[in-house]
């Protein structure tokens, strides 16, 4: 999705302004909406703005589900924003393309390498950026932001065992 002004998703600079809503958006003559089953007015457009700016602001830019068993790494599926889904396993350390995620592991952390810069599918690009890490494992924690696209999780059944665990990225 890109925004009106040309940011797309996962830059994370969404705004009602960049929806076409400003402050001072009003009904032109005071008329309000000429039909209330199929029209919307100027406060609702304004509330339109700030909703799809919410939902851009809030949105997972990756969610995965990753499958671990002695020493491999598998990505079972995976949603970007800025490609299709891809629901065929892999490998975690030769995704099919550039544009998925590689996933390693080391002892008891899996590593996640999202692209560092992504394309919508109007060409505009943006850094991506894992802000929050939300890994689906009881055991798992984030080792916390690092500014750029890569991150880590650490879990001790990363290490001794198998499973999976989900990983959602804002």
């Amino acid at each position: 999705m890109t925004l009106p002004a040309g940011n797309p998703l996962w830059a994370r600079t969404a705004s009602a302004a960049a929806y076409g809503a400003h402050a001072n958006l009003r009904d032109y003559g005071n008329i309000g909406s000429v039909n209330a089953n199929t029209d919307i007015n100027s406060g609702q457009y304004k509330r339109l703005g700030s909703d799809c700016a919410a939902g851009a602001l809030t949105a997972p830019i990756c969610t995965m589900l990753v499958r671990f068993a002695g020493g491999n790494v598998f990505v079972s599926y995976v949603v970007v924003p800025w490609a299709p889904i891809l629901n065929v396993e892999y490998a975690g350390n030769s995704p099919p393309s550039s544009v998925y995620p590689t996933v390693t592991r080391a002892s008891n952390v899996l590593t996640v390498t999202l692209p560092s810069l992504a394309y919508d599918e109007y060409g505009v690009s943006a850094p991506v950026v894992a802000r929050i890490v939300i890994p689906g494992l009881a055991s798992a924690s984030w080792n916390g932001p690092t500014g750029n696209s890569t991150f880590g999780i650490t879990s001790s059944v990363f290490a001794a065992g198998s499973g999976t665990c989900s990983i959602v990225v804002y």
